[in-house]
């Protein structure tokens, strides 16, 4: 697949990624996105490996609906391309089947993990129970702490609140989020 240049103005985020991945511990994974069509995707994820990432967040073809296929194609192109660990994202227009995630994990050594933003319960447990720890899984949704308690009884000790965005000096988030900050990732769902 040709490779498309990426402008200027988009390649300056990656300034973003050598900061942080220069500052922080070493057991701090930094996550790049990556993301828009697979061969722009391809091209931020390299820049991301380039720029000391750990890893990319890998969000979902840009303005189009996938169906399981080619988001499976999708993220075969993109951890064949780097040796970064990769984190599918499931959200809106890109909503992956377990049994799509099942077998990206058989596929794609590189493939380390799982981001949830639909709220999909039913899809989380049945990742978890087909791969176990192969995957660490994430919860995220604006609305994320209403699936907190389902989460956790599963065995998610990971997710990402969009709550910290609209109340980040709320007395909601202070306690919630040095909590957050304090999480350790595990390496299974």
């Amino acid at each position: 697949m040709p490779v498309r240049r990426v402008p200027a103005a988009l390649m300056s985020r990656w300034s973003r990624v050598r900061r942080p991945a220069g500052r922080s511990p070493d057991d701090t994974p930094i996550l790049a996105p990556a993301g828009q069509g697979t061969a722009t995707a391809i091209e931020f994820a390299a820049a991301a490996e380039r720029a000391g990432a750990d890893g990319i967040l890998l969000f979902p073809p840009c303005l189009t609906e996938a169906g399981q296929e080619g988001l499976a194609r999708h993220v075969e192109a993109v951890c064949r391309a780097i040796s970064l660990g990769v984190v599918v994202h499931s959200r809106a227009n890109a909503v992956y089947a377990a049994d799509t995630v099942a077998r990206l994990a058989d596929t794609c050594a590189n493939l380390i993990g799982y981001k949830d933003g639909v709220g999909d319960i039913d899809t989380m447990t049945r990742i978890h129970t087909r791969l176990g720890e192969r995957l660490t899984c994430i919860g995220v949704l604006p609305t994320a702490e209403t699936f907190a308690l389902p989460y956790v009884e599963l065995g998610v000790t990971t997710y990402s609140s969009a709550i910290f965005s609209f109340l980040p000096d709320s007395p909601w988030t202070s306690t919630p989020r040095s909590a957050h900050a304090a999480t350790t990732p595990s390496p299974g769902c």
